[in-house]
């Protein structure tokens, strides 16, 4: 699967996710008009301890003022954090797409997410499991813990790389190589995939450096990833592109449809691409990357109207 139903039942697809600090307005004015394929409100790391509160009460008006955007989630404060529930109670609105939960350890986070955020959707006369739960995976223990925690909710829609908060945890350097995230790194999307999930990756902090944006944003394609979480605007066609498939997979994805019909009316069951053998999985992922293009365009479309 490349994307998950929400909410109204619409198809959601994100390969930009871009997160900024809920109590700077100017933030929220500058993603609400990028062309980035979801905003997070965060009220979490980018928000000073004196301006949390801040950030939460502007959380409603935000999302009453998002434009056209229709993905937005809010990363509120860790569950451990003393903060998590009233969080939760100024911010759940109908137009908010979901949640995104930081500093996750278990399963058992996930259910107590679940328990406090089903209280407020009958309060607010929602259906249960209205509102979408993104994970964060960014503890040694939640990536020991991984299956579990994806699976622990059916809110959840996909899951979310952080390796900052990781590495610290893990008391080890950040590198240039990123290899001492590589395990982590690997282990999401699988688990995300595994739900029928969209996994997103961590973001690349280098801001100025796009040339290495890129390079990490193909890396992150290669392990499965759908999207990054980025920190500025400026990522984001970068990113886009990045995770969209390329002219030359959309027109081999073609030929293997193609060939793949002509096999069927023939009642051959092999089938070849320029001496390649095409099996069901390779068909599969050809039919999974023209829905992915088709939806792109699609996106694209709404965008320019």
């Amino acid at each position: 699967m490349i994307n998950k139903t929400i909410n109204d039942n619409k198809l959601i697809l994100i390969r930009s996710l871009l997160i900024f600090p809920g109590h700077v307005e100017k933030f929220f004015l500058s993603a609400k008009k990028s062309n980035a394929d979801a905003i997070v409100i965060d009220l979490e790391d980018s928000v000073p301890s004196n301006e949390k509160d801040n950030a939460r009460n502007s959380v409603i008006s935000k999302i009453d003022n998002k434009g056209p955007k229709s993905n937005i989630f809010v990363r509120v404060n860790g569950i451990h954090s003393g903060r998590f529930e009233s969080d939760i109670e100024a911010i759940l609105h109908k137009d908010l797409t979901g949640i995104v939960l930081p500093m996750v350890e278990s399963k058992e986070d996930i259910l107590f997410a679940e328990k406090v955020i089903s209280k407020i959707e009958a309060d607010l006369k929602l259906k249960n499991g209205y509102f979408s739960l993104f994970p964060l995976i960014e503890l040694p223990v939640a990536v020991l813990n991984i299956a579990s925690i994806a699976t622990a909710s059916k809110r959840i829609i996909g899951l979310i790389f952080g390796h900052e908060d990781y590495l610290l945890h893990l008391q080890a350097p950040h590198t240039i190589d990123r290899e001492n995230i590589s395990v982590p790194r690997a282990l999401i999307p699988i688990a995300a995939r595994s739900i029928g999930g969209i996994p997103i990756d961590t973001p690349y902090l280098d801001i100025g450096n796009t040339d290495g944006c890129m390079e990490n944003v193909l890396k992150s394609k290669t392990l499965g990833y759908s999207g990054m979480l980025t920190v500025h605007p400026s990522q984001i066609e970068i990113v886009n592109n990045g995770y969209s498939p390329t002219q030359h997979e959309i027109l081999e994805a073609k030929k293997i449809v193609e060939q793949v019909k002509e096999s069927a009316k023939q009642k051959r069951s092999i089938t070849f691409s320029d001496c390649r053998f095409v099996g069901p999985p390779i068909s599969e992922a050809a039919l999974l990357t023209l829905k992915r293009a088709e939806k792109i365009l699609e996106i694209s479309k709404k965008i320019k109207d």
